[in-house]
Formats: structure tokens, sequence, C-alpha cells
């Protein structure tokens, strides 16, 4: 693993509005240490408990926003026993259940989850006047053995941040700024294509940060971020898209982006209405414009 590349900033926990308000700003990721101290998963999750309380759901190993890499539905319980086994599943040699939404799928995970992370307030996915693009503000779940890794670099859809909450074991997290697309292109042809193990001269020619996250961290992925994920051991996270004022503007380039013709400005001016109204919405502390999940 190539270890050259600056060390994401760490900090410790700070309250939502100061988040907000001189870091998330910023547009530069971070990992906050003891964001979630209420959650209990740190010190209860575990295989055993997972199979117990979610084993008979449905899931799909490799299953997010890469179709092909889409598997067929299995019990949880049965990807959870391949992931501790290292035997493959579906194809796969290093199952990994991954974007898998917590409330929707698997919801007896989702007492330990509250109260929600703080930083994911206010999220404009969750406005009623919004089409439901991406999840809302819910949490998806993730969990991978050693070997195991998100299939390629990339950078999340719709423009959304991301929070990624590490809850057991250690995970390599590597990403680049928006600015380093042209780069990655050079040296790969296309960014998905990014490989760790490319020859290290070529690794060295790009400006990338990398952190190891351990239980307890919270990483804040800006949004417009390439970025990657490895495990050399059992690791188990949990991650939230989030927008607000702070990445309205690319949220809006990235869902009007393929609207064709006279519904382009109409979409437009509607999105740029319904920020001025969140905007004052959120600076008077309200929430009904907010579908509610706690």
């Amino acid at each position: 693993m190539y270890d050259k590349w600056q060390q994401i900033e760490r900090m410790t926990a700070v309250g939502a509005a100061g988040f907000w308000r001189h870091i998330g700003c910023r547009g530069i990721p971070v990992i906050v240490e003891g964001a979630v101290p209420d959650w209990r998963p740190e010190s209860q999750w575990s295989l055993d408990y997972l199979r117990r309380t979610v084993g008979h759901r449905m899931a799909r190993p490799d299953h997010g926003y890469f179709e092909e890499t889409s598997g067929t539905l299995l019990p949880v319980a049965e990807i959870l026993d391949a992931i501790e086994s290292g035997l493959p599943v579906e194809g796969s040699m290093h199952p990994y259940l991954r974007n898998v939404d917590v409330h929707r799928d698997l919801p007896e995970l989702a007492p330990d989850l509250t109260p929600r992370l703080a930083y994911v307030r206010p999220n404009w996915l969750s406005c009623v006047l919004l089409k439901r693009h991406v999840p809302d503000g819910l949490v998806e779940f993730f969990v991978g053995g050693a070997g195991s890794a998100f299939p390629k670099l990339h950078v999340d859809t719709h423009g959304t941040h991301a929070f990624i909450t590490q809850l057991k074991g250690r995970k390599r997290v590597v990403m680049a700024a928006p600015s380093e697309t042209a780069a990655l292109v050079q040296a790969f042809g296309d960014p998905e294509k990014f490989d760790m193990d490319a020859d290290p001269a070529t690794l060295e020619r790009l400006n990338m940060v990398t952190a190891m996250l351990t239980p307890g961290d919270t990483l804040f992925i800006p949004s417009g971020w390439h970025h990657v994920a490895y495990m050399s051991e059992l690791s188990i996270s949990v991650s939230t898209n989030v927008v607000n004022a702070s990445n309205w503007p690319q949220h809006l380039r990235a869902v009007t982006k393929h609207t064709e013709g006279l519904k382009k400005p109409l979409k437009v001016a509607a999105y740029l209405a319904i920020g001025v109204l969140l905007r004052m919405h959120d600076r008077i502390g309200a929430s009904f414009l907010y579908r509610h999940y706690d």
C-alpha cells in the first residue's frame, strides 16, 4: 500500500453549527474523533450480534450504485458467514455488504444508531418538496472482511457530501480532490480505473490524501471528492449522504444535468427557489419541511 500521501486532518468533535460554519464549508475532508459517543455499536456489534438481529433479512453482496457489481438477494447471515470465513459468494472472492439502507432493509439496527449524527442536519435531501434522488439522510450499512474493497475510485452521485463512521475494525480510505481529476485521467485514462498496485512512480505523481479509520472515527467526504476504501480486517461502518447550503449548487447541477429542452430552466428555477426557502427555513430553526425518521 502506497504510504507517502498526505494524511487526512483529524479533529475532536465540535457542535453541528460550528462544524458547518468553520469546517464543512472549506470543502476539505476531515476525520472527527468521538462524534457519536452515544451510539452502542462500537462496544456491542459483532457478526454474531448481526446474525441474530438481521440475519434473516435479505441483501445483495457488493450491492450499491454500480449495477455491474450487484449480486443476487441472499440472507444477510449467509453473506456474513462468507465474509467471516473468507469464502467466495456470488463469484466474489472478497464479498462486501455495502450501501444497505438501515431504516428500510435492516430496521432492527436503527435503534443502535440513535440519536442520529448531529452533522447530517440540516439535510435538504429530506425536504418534502424534493424528489428523493438518493437516500435522504438515512444511514447506509457496510461490512467487509480482509481483502474486500469498494469496487472502484468514485465520486458520490447527486453532488452529496458523505459522513462515514467506523464502528468495528479498521478501513483504509484513499481520496483525491476534484482538482486531481485531470491527473487521474492522465494516469489511468479514467479515474474509476485507479489502481493502488500501479507503478509507484505513477502514484507519486498524484496529490491524494489517505487515512486509516478506526472505531469511533467519522470521516467527512466533501461533495465531488474521489474516494475508495480497502479492508485488511473485518470492518463495519455506516454512512449518510447530506445536501445543505454548502453543496446545494453541486446538487442542483447534478440533478438537472440530463434535463433537456424547456424543462431544464423550469427545473433550475424551481430548485433555486427551494434553496432560498430552505436557507430561510434553517435560519429560523424550523423543521416542518423535512421528513423525519427518528
